[in-house]
Order: C-alpha cells, then sequence, then structure tokens
C-alpha cells in the first residue's frame, strides 16, 4: 500500500477526476454515453465493494448508481436527445461494416 498507491495518489485522484469530468460532459452532452455509462458501473462497484463495511456509507446508494449506469447503458440515452442522436443523422460514419462503424454504433 505504501509503496504503490501513496507516491501515486496524485496521479490516482487526477485519473479519478478527469473520469469523473468525462462521464459528467458525456451524460450532459449525450455523447459517447455508453463508454462512460461502463466506466461509471466499473467506479460505482469499486466504491461499493471498498466502502461496504464502512460504518458511515449505505451500500445500497452504490446499488443504485450501477443500476442507474446499466440503464444508461442499455438504453443509450444519447441517441434521442444528445450529440450521439446528431451525429447518427448528419454523419455516414455509422455505416457500413468496417471496425470504425461498428465500434461507432456500439459507443454512441
Amino acid at each position: 500500500m505504501t509503496s504503490v498507491l501513496l507516491p501515486n495518489l496524485t496521479f490516482v485522484n487526477f485519473v479519478a477526476f478527469l473520469s469523473e469530468i468525462g462521464m459528467a460532459s458525456a451524460y450532459i452532452l449525450g455523447f459517447g454515453v455508453r463508454p462512460f455509462a461502463l466506466l461509471g458501473m466499473v467506479f460505482a462497484a469499486q466504491l461499493y465493494f471498498g466502502l461496504y463495511t464502512h460504518p458511515n456509507e449505505r451500500p445500497w446508494e452504490f446499488i443504485f448508481i450501477i443500476v442507474i449506469c446499466w440503464m444508461f447503458f442499455i438504453y443509450a440515452a444519447g441517441r434521442s436527445l444528445g450529440l450521439d442522436a446528431l451525429l447518427r443523422r448528419e454523419t455516414k460514419l455509422a455505416e457500413g461494416n468496417g471496425l470504425i462503424a461498428r465500434f461507432y454504433r456500439w459507443a454512441s
């Protein structure tokens, strides 16, 4: 713990901050909601497992966050009113069977 985490704590905080800002931006703008929903599920799961036995935490809150992120992933929330919907209508990037088209269809 002291040789791995503590010397790199500022880097871990920076990565967590950027990930959370990315998730919030993706949910607000509706751009790339599915990949960020998966990232949100992973973050909430690691918080759940790390803080489950803490007396001042409520573990059901993390389950709720995982369920909300799962719903964002399943329903691809950006496809109705977000940037994903606009990009899918205006570009031909999602057409075809290439690697980029398949990834774009999955991510948006």
